[in-house]
This record gives C-alpha cells, sequence and structure tokens, in this order.
C-alpha cells in the first residue's frame, strides 16, 4: 500500500501470456489502509482501475483485498 498522500508511477513489462506486455501503473495513496491505481495498457489498448484496502498491516506483513474493473 502506498502512504497516505503519496503515488507513485512505475512500468511493467510482462510475457503476453501473463497479461498486457506494456503497462503504466499510478498508485495512489488515499488513507493509511486504501489506495486507488489506474493501470494503461498499451498492446492490446486498455484501462483498469483497481483498489486495494489493508486489513492487516503489520510489518513486514500486510494482509490485503483489491478489487479492479
Amino acid at each position: 500500500l502506498e502512504t497516505e498522500g503519496d503515488v507513485s508511477l512505475s512500468l511493467q513489462i510482462q510475457d503476453k501470456r501473463i497479461g498486457n506486455p506494456y503497462e503504466l501503473q499510478l498508485e495512489a495513496g488515499l488513507t493509511k489502509w486504501g489506495e486507488v491505481a489506474v493501470f494503461r495498457g498499451f498492446d492490446p489498448d486498455d484501462w483498469i482501475l483497481g483498489t486495494e484496502i489493508g486489513i492487516l498491516r503489520t510489518e513486514p506483513y500486510l494482509l490485503s483485498v483489491g478489487f479492479v474493473n
């Protein structure tokens, strides 16, 4: 989970068998227990919105639940 107020941008490159081979990911921490993420795929062209909620956040462990469209 991103810290509240933090924003991160990353590039993910993976095999086509796993998913979109080239993807940008933007994550923003909304609270200490929740974040939203937007994934932008390039081939094929797609957008995915995701959320993650931290249920148990005791370092170094994280138990979370997430939803994507």
